[in-house]
């Protein structure tokens, strides 16, 4: 391969692994947001004294 073309290849592999980290990243935070979530409801239900069936009941669920 030509020098120019395999300082490309590289860039764009560089590129890639960027990405690839990025979107495992913004996974990572995803879940965190969703535990964070989970647990500011459990604490909302301990703190009125109702249990998640009491929440399903609440909100039309059986």
């Amino acid at each position: 391969m030509s020098k120019k073309l395999e300082q490309k290849r590289k860039a764009f592999m560089t590129v890639e692994e960027k990405i690839s980290q990025l979107l495992q990243e913004k996974e990572k935070l995803e879940q965190e947001i969703r535990d964070l979530e989970s647990t500011e409801v459990l604490q909302l239900l301990e703190i009125h004294h109702l249990s998640i069936d009491d929440l399903k009941a609440l909100l039309g669920n059986k």
